[in-house]
Order: structure tokens, then sequence, then C-alpha cells
């Protein structure tokens, strides 16, 4: 028995596409290595002297600590009050219920039960920088919905 490949090489077809996605990448690395490169000391030291509050809004669990963790522990060390507002709880996630709960079909209980569990780390993270659980804020709002939200509830003849 004699299996045919998918796409034969010798295709005039693949080959045009071929030498179109090649030469496509090597025009986009060519414009990319005119871009200046920003090095460190391009940007200042950010300084925390005076600081006396902070607060940072992350859009998911775990945004607070990648993003700004640094931040949060220099704010810390330095005595400045922390407070952290996470706008949604990281919960829209398709592909994690399954990897958590190893369930095909994932209900809305799995979701529920990952959003808890995304607090509690950003909780406990958190923790190690010096912050306890009233320093951080939870709004809940769903994980990939916020426009769908504004679209639906905002007007600019009543913006509130």
């Amino acid at each position: 028995m004699v299996i045919k490949p998918i796409i034969q090489v010798t295709s005039k077809k693949f080959l045009a596409l071929f030498w179109l996605i090649m030469l496509s990448q090597a025009n986009l690395y060519r414009r990319l290595r005119r871009v200046p490169r920003v090095k460190r000391k391009d940007f200042p030291a950010l300084s925390l002297q005076g600081v006396e509050r902070v607060l940072i809004i992350a859009p998911h669990p775990d945004d607070e600590t990648i993003g700004a963790g640094g931040l949060i522990q220099a704010a810390r060390s330095r005595g400045a009050e922390v407070r952290v507002v996470i706008v949604t709880n990281g919960d829209g996630q398709a592909f994690a219920p399954l990897a958590l709960n190893h369930c095909l079909l994932p209900r809305t209980k799995d979701y529920v039960a990952l959003g808890e569990r995304r607090q509690k780390e950003t909780v406990n993270a958190l923790g190690l920088l010096g912050l306890v659980q009233e320093d951080v804020h939870f709004l809940g709002y769903p994980d990939r919905q916020l426009a769908t939200l504004w679209a639906a509830n905002w007007t600019s003849d009543f913006p509130l």
C-alpha cells in the first residue's frame, strides 16, 4: 500500500506559497533589525521616595505578581500601603478546568471552582510580598466579557 503525502513538495502552488512565506519572514526580519534597541539604562530608576500608597490594578489573577511584584515588594519594604484590585477571576480559560479537574466537558461549577482557586493563589502569592487578604480586592467581572458589558451598559447620555 502506497501512502500519498498530503502536500506534494514538487507542486508549484506549494513552492510558491513556501517562497512567499520565506520572503515575508525575511522582510519582517529586515524591518525589525532597524528598530532601535531599548536598553535598561534608557529608563530612569523608579523612585518610591515619598510614596505612601500604591494601587495596583490587574486584569487577571497573577498579572499583579508577574507585572508588578517587584514594585509591590519595593513599596512594602519602604513602608508604603499597597492595595491590589483584580478585575476578573481569570475563570474563563477553556482548557484550565480540563487540566485541573480531569473532565472532558467542564460545567459552570468547574469554572467557578477555577476562579476561587485563582483567588486563593493570588492571595497566597501576595502574602509572600507582605500583603494580607484585606489588601486584595476581586471585582469578579466575567473573563473576556468586559467589552460586551461595556457596550450593553454604557451610553454617552447616561455615563454612570
